[in-house]
């Protein structure tokens, strides 16, 4: 029951807002939002993939799926993430920008669902893409389970 209660709660506070409040402080740099991030990455030498597409900027929708060889189960992982997008400027000429590079910072929440188990549990999402890399932190909102780390190659279309 408990964790049926952050989720209310996180959808409780998402639906108390409106769209327009959490656009109006978006930074300049909305521009450079992609409409989709396809991350490619290994879990317990399994191939494993995500994306994450736009539903409106900055939100994006998240999935990711994942194949567990010891248990011969596959976790899929949907949820939601609010992206903060940043360019980065290493060398301006003359007001120009010569060398510069695209960050994205995101947060945000969802559930893990298990093939053999069915619904798991909640978790939090911490993470940022780079270049052409991506790395992101799971913590699971639940008891006796470590975090987990996943970082990988991240194509932006």
């Amino acid at each position: 029951m408990k964790k049926y209660i952050v989720v209310i709660l996180v959808l409780i506070l998402i639906g108390a807002g409106s769209f327009e409040v959490l656009a109006a402080d978006f930074p300049k740099d909305a521009h450079i939002l992609p409409a989709s991030f396809l991350n490619l990455y290994w879990v317990d030498q399994s191939f494993s993939m995500g994306i994450k597409q736009s539903i409106f900027k900055p939100v994006y929708a998240t999935a990711n799926m994942e194949f567990d060889q010891a248990d011969a189960d596959l976790r899929f992982h949907l949820g939601a993430a609010y992206v903060l997008p940043k360019e980065l400027v290493v060398l301006r000429v003359e007001g120009e920008k010569v060398i510069y590079f695209n960050l994205y910072f995101y947060g945000g929440g969802g559930c893990q669902i298990s093939r053999n188990e069915g619904y798991q549990y909640p978790y939090l999402l911490l993470g940022t893409n780079y270049l052409f890399l991506f790395a992101e932190s799971v913590y699971p909102l639940a008891d006796r389970i470590e975090p987990q780390f996943r970082s990988g190659f991240s194509i932006k279309f």
